[in-house]
């Protein structure tokens, strides 16, 4: 029997490792392989957990700093157990327990009732019948509120009920403990000045918090306390730059001239992060009956205990879930995907063997070389047919992996990544691009959208924060059937509605059916040149993409097929190809042919792409969706990964690659 027990738990471990090093894989965007091979090593060199490596995401750690966080993480590992360990023996001293039960009894109190491994030794829970604890850690809690109150009553000589009202009028009011009460002698001022008083104890303790980080600079840099302060001290009043993230992102590295722009960028960052965590608490706010700080503390508890993120969470609606259930339907999500990524690595290896009569043996050795060599996943190595190619004609093809090399030398702003994250800030902010009538199908009356909408045929829903094409839906639009229209869209969650954009009639030659768009990657900064010849802002390459069959969307992820446009002539200059590397000389349904099809009102689109970018001085590497009606070009949306896809595969099929025109933005 224990043998069984003891094989079950080194089974569940090593579940639980695989499921941090599938979310790194994931995340990255690698295979399994390559992302045990990455944590392995620092949980070989320092005993950092895989866990420890997911949740404090070491892949963001840069490499010269890895050995230090690592060794910091698992030293405060260890403090913890040897804490837990001190205070499981002195239950063991003072009980009949053994150790193994004083743990179990340890972990059911904070399990169960939430009660940290702290306040159960100075309570002294473990003095107590288990099914007690509660009852008695209560009255642990109402012993310290006593003690507050009788302390204030005796000093001040009041009754401890007169005290008790005085105390408890106080928290309601300002929010502020008894034990604060106490310990500030609040009752010594009048009324009027207790709320001040307070705020001012408050912010003593946050500076105290924020004097070790400027210890830690000073330091550091071998500098007195005085001068690190006041060389951090600027940046956290001008740019409202913290304390930490000056340390953490060592700032007296940076340039003088380039800090301010440096700091706004961290500053914009974690703002955008607080509001778009923000937003997603709303949501579930609106959709449970929890109040706001129990959505925060569930999503919280989510990424603490089963190394859930925030979007993730919000993606699978685990705050439908009761408590108890999450982490199951996690696992089984995880499972899911861990079935799919195996699936698909079958997939291409099967379809490799079938375009190369290759053995399983040496299809997987070909995919392992080329792998060492350029960085390429399995599906690039299939769909940009590196099974054909030379070792020079494969350092020519530009691959995922070099896309993020560029995403991380032109970070976006994050604050502008919260706008086009979210199709009705995207509308709003972009509104001389946008030319289409459109609304939020949550904030507008019935009347207002007859009225937007009386001379629209056909509107498209797209869902707030969707992508690829996924939730979106159209639908027919007449006078009699405005209101039914009006009813369904009120009962989808939020997101904007448009008219459909009724595009060239030369673009409906190659398919009508779906709304075809100009890909405009854009490679832009203000603060350093994106070229050799050192210019801050430039078009990358731009490429055609199209519906595919009879798809409303062109996303290559709903069949859609994609071509190469050259940049300078506005023309087609490669054959179509969809998702897998398949190739259309002619469109699928139309039969129109693609290659030398010249796109209307090209140089106008990039005009726009180029005026919108910077006149709004925004940063990045992003992919610009454009549409072209019969007056000119429309902005459809933006995206933060412009899809490598959209280029290398085209490009696959003739044997080159995109590497030679994308190679100066790598440096």
């Amino acid at each position: 029997m224990g043998d069984k027990v003891k094989k079950s738990e080194t089974e569940k471990q090593k579940k639980i490792k695989n499921e941090h090093i599938t979310m790194v894989a994931r995340t990255l965007d690698i295979s399994y392989d390559e992302a045990k091979t990455m944590m392995k090593k620092l949980k070989d060199s320092y005993e950092l957990k895989y866990s420890e490596y997911w949740k404090n995401r070491f892949w963001e750690v840069p490499a010269a700093e890895q050995e230090t966080e690592a060794r910091r993480i698992v030293d405060k590992r260890k403090a913890r157990i040897d804490a837990k360990e001190r205070r499981l023996s002195i239950i063991v001293s003072e009980t009949s327990l053994s150790h193994d039960e004083a743990a179990a009894l340890m972990k059911k109190a904070k399990d169960e009732y939430g009660i940290n491994n702290k306040e159960f030794m100075k309570s002294q829970l473990y003095k107590y019948p288990e099914n007690e604890f509660e009852r008695a850690y209560r009255a642990y809690l109402q012993i310290g509120k006593n003690e507050y109150i009788t302390k204030v009553a005796q000093t001040i000589d009041m009754t401890y009920d007169e005290a008790k009202a005085m105390m408890k009028k106080v928290k309601d009011e300002y929010g502020i403990k008894y034990e604060d009460f106490a310990k500030l002698q609040l009752y010594s001022y009048p009324e009027d000045e207790i709320e001040g008083i307070y705020r001012a104890y408050c912010e003593e303790k946050l500076q105290k918090r924020r004097n070790k980080y400027i210890v830690q600079v000073a330091w550091i840099l071998d500098i007195t306390y005085d001068e690190a302060r006041a060389m951090m001290k600027p940046l956290k009043d001008s740019m409202e730059l913290k304390y930490v993230e000056y340390l953490n992102n060592k700032f007296w590295e940076i340039p003088e001239d380039e800090q301010k722009t440096a700091a706004k960028k961290i500053v914009s960052r974690r703002k955008a992060t607080k509001e778009v965590k923000g937003r997603r608490i709303e949501t579930i706010v609106s959709e449970t009956s929890l109040s706001h700080e129990e959505a925060a503390a569930l999503m919280n508890k989510a990424r603490a205990d089963y190394g859930i993120s925030n979007k993730e969470f919000m993606s699978l609606q685990l705050y439908k879930y009761p408590e108890d259930q999450i982490q199951a339907v996690y696992e089984a999500y995880c499972e899911e995907k861990r079935q799919e990524t195996n699936d698909a690595i079958e997939e291409y290896y099967q379809l490799i063997m079938s375009a190369t009569g290759w053995s399983r043996e040496k299809a997987e050795e070909e995919y392992h070389k080329a792998r060492e060599a350029r960085h390429c996943t399995l599906k690039e190595f299939y769909i940009y047919h590196f099974y054909e190619l030379t070792e020079e004609q494969r350092n020519d093809v530009f691959l995922l992996n070099d896309s993020k090399e560029i995403m991380r030398k032109f970070d976006t702003d994050r604050v502008f990544v919260s706008i086009i994250c979210n199709k009705h800030k995207t509308n709003e902010f972009f509104s001389d691009c946008v030319i289409r009538p459109w609304c939020n199908n949550l904030k507008i009356t019935e009347d207002e959208f007859k009225e937007k909408f009386k001379n629209s045929h056909r509107i498209i829903y797209k869902p707030l924060e969707g992508h690829k094409g996924f939730g979106i839906q159209a639908y027919a639009l007449t006078p009699e059937n405005m209101s039914e229209v009006y009813a369904k869209l009120r009962q989808l969650p939020e997101g904007v509605v448009e008219q459909f954009v009724k595009q060239h009639p030369d673009i409906n030659k190659i398919t009508d059916a779906s709304l075809n768009t100009i890909r405009v990657v854009t490679i832009s900064s203000n603060t350093k040149p994106v070229t050799p010849d050192g210019k801050k802002f430039d078009i990358a390459y731009a490429a055609f993409r199209m519906g595919g069959g009879t798809a409303i969307v062109d996303n290559f992820h709903s069949g859609g097929i994609c071509a190469v446009i050259n940049k300078e002539t506005g023309e087609i200059e490669t054959d179509a190809v969809d998702g897998m590397g398949k190739v259309f000389a002619v469109h699928p349904m139309t039969k129109t042919k693609i290659k030398g099809f010249k796109i209307p009102f090209f140089k106008e689109a990039l005009d726009m792409v180029e005026k919108a970018c910077t006149e709004r001085e925004i940063e990045g590497y992003l992919g610009w969706d454009v549409a072209i009606s019969e007056d000119g070009p429309e902005l459809i949306e933006v995206n933060t990964q412009p899809g490598v896809v959209l280029i290398s595969t085209p490009y696959a099929v003739e044997k080159k690659g995109a590497m030679p025109m994308m190679r100066k933005y790598l440096g």
